[in-house]
């Protein structure tokens, strides 16, 4: 075989003719169709919000982008000097099945099939049989979970013969020429589908970095300032409630002087887990520096994000912080509470309230809720700056 590739290649006579310059003509355009819709994938991997993973909405736009491009290779299919046709569509479908498992994958095959009906009029029994075994043998491949390299590898091998011989020439007539361009869209394919993937995976670490915490992991201060006048604007349009929690743990520097700023990495580290293993999938919580946490509560109203509040504070009370297996480490928290209201209608003035609220809970004696409305700890209204839990002390 590889003797005969030498010769397939070098022969100049083979090249020189006209037939065979027009084949590599359309054969470099079918490439080039190949790298434009696999970039426009990588954008669908791009966006959207950051850890939503694969959801149906990006299967449905996985389907649609390889469903053009295997339509698109199917239009431009082209022809051997000796006879015969070479359609590299098959390349679509394996795309779509990594990208988007079985959903995208069926989608690109309805596409592809309308575009048969469309460009030929008919169907033929060959080409039928060849995107069910196609599509049986990539669903086949993609649930044992292989690597992207060995994945590509079989799809690659396999929907050659598969869709090349079955669909194009019948299982004993297919050409070698026709398998080898074949393979060789195939491997086109790979190659710019993972330079592709290393693109989105460098997007995707520029994006966690520019939105999430380095030590905890949650949300950081940027991502709070954009996602709260976002959560605002759309509470007042809705008419919807929005409250804010703002969280200080309590003597925190004490800790960093104490055991030591690794040692307060820790603690902050656990006490983010707690809060988030406390909060709702829709809740949103960030740490503003040091110490503070905020967190955003869409639909809360004022008594319900009370609830929650005192909720977290006594979770962060009840937790030990074993590290390095002998220190045992307890801390407190200090909540202050704000909700949007007839008084309260932005951004900044929510923040300005449960700023206030905090200030009221430290001098209250820490390790307690406060708002403008109830002092969870004395029970007044406002809080009346007198009450201490001994905790505290």
């Amino acid at each position: 075989m590889g003797l005969r590739l030498f010769a397939y290649i070098v022969n100049a006579e083979h090249f020189s003719r006209l037939g065979v310059v027009i084949m590599i003509k359309d054969y470099i355009g079918c490439l080039g169709l190949i790298v434009a819709f696999i970039l426009a994938a990588g954008h669908v991997q791009k966006a959207g919000r950051y850890g939503s993973g694969l959801t149906v909405y990006k299967q449905v736009q996985f389907g649609v982008v390889y469903g053009l491009l295997g339509g698109g290779l199917t239009l431009f299919a082209f022809s051997l000097p000796e006879g015969g046709a070479i359609d590299i569509a098959y390349v679509a479908a394996l795309l779509a099945a990594w990208n988007g498992r079985a959903v995208s994958l069926c989608i690109t095959f309805f596409i592809m099939f309308l575009y048969q009906l469309m460009i030929a009029e008919s169907i033929s029994g060959n080409e039928i049989i060849s995107l069910s075994v196609l599509t049986v043998f990539l669903v086949s491949l993609i649930q044992f979970r292989f690597s992207e390299r060995v994945y590509f590898i079989l799809a690659i091998l396999g929907g050659s013969a598969i869709y090349t011989g079955l669909s194009q020439h019948g299982a004993q007539d297919m050409s070698f020429e026709a398998f080898f361009y074949s393979v060789a869209g195939g491997i086109h394919a790979y190659f710019i589908h993972h330079f592709s993937r290393k693109d989105v995976e460098l997007f995707r670490s520029y994006q966690k970095e520019a939105t999430t915490d380095f030590l905890t992991g949650v949300q950081n201060v940027r991502q709070f300032d954009r996602s709260l006048n976002s959560f605002v604007k759309s509470a007042l349009l809705r008419n919807e409630p929005l409250s804010l929690l703002l969280i200080d743990i309590d003597h925190f520097k004490k800790i960093n002087d104490t055991y030591g700023h690794i040692t307060g990495d820790f603690v902050l580290k656990e006490a983010a887990k707690v809060l988030t293993n406390k909060l709702s999938s829709g809740d949103f919580l960030s740490r503003n520096g040091g110490e503070e946490f905020a967190v955003m509560l869409p639909g809360y109203d004022h008594a319900k994000a009370l609830q929650v509040a005192e909720a977290l504070r006594q979770s962060i009370e009840e937790t030990i912080f074993h590290y390095d297996y002998t220190l045992k480490i307890q801390i407190t928290i200090s909540i202050g509470a704000a909700t949007l209201d007839e008084t309260v209608f932005s951004s900044d003035d929510l923040i300005i309230q449960a700023d206030s609220a905090l200030y009221s809970a430290k001098h209250a004696g820490r390790n307690i809720v406060c708002s403008k409305f109830k002092c969870i700890a004395c029970g007044n209204n406002p809080c009346s700056g007198q009450c201490q839990y001994p905790l505290t002390k």
